[in-house]
């Protein structure tokens, strides 16, 4: 799922995730509902933007079944503390759209890629 959204301090960023899941298949619906979430809860930090910093973040986020992010996991870096810090806090003990029916898993584990770029 390819994301990009308007300019922030005369930048703005392209957002890419990239769901690997492990469990029960989440299926394209509920990945959707994700994105619009993320699109509800995204930044681009001011400290990185105004450092004009960039980067690759990827998390490993366990979700159960009522979409609470239960365990949220730093897997790569992007060089910049504060693209990582952002990243973090924007699934830190969020609560994403609930899973599916037909996910019987009491969770699923979620790997996501946030690609931060300063759009020029």
């Amino acid at each position: 799922m390819d994301l990009s959204f308007a300019p922030v301090m005369g930048g703005g960023d392209i957002t890419q995730l990239h769901p690997q899941g492990k469990g029960d298949d989440v299926g394209a619906d509920w990945l959707n509902e994700v994105s619009a979430w993320w699109i509800r809860h995204r930044f681009y930090p001011d400290e990185a933007a105004r450092l004009q910093q960039e980067g690759d973040v990827v998390l490993r986020l366990k979700v159960g079944q009522s979409g609470h992010v239960e365990t949220l996991d730093l897997e790569r870096g992007s060089g910049s503390p504060w693209l990582d810090m952002g990243a973090e806090a924007v699934f830190r003990n969020a609560n994403l759209p609930p899973l599916p029916g037909n996910v019987h898993d009491p969770d699923v584990t979620l790997q996501f890629t946030i690609h931060y770029e300063i759009l020029k």
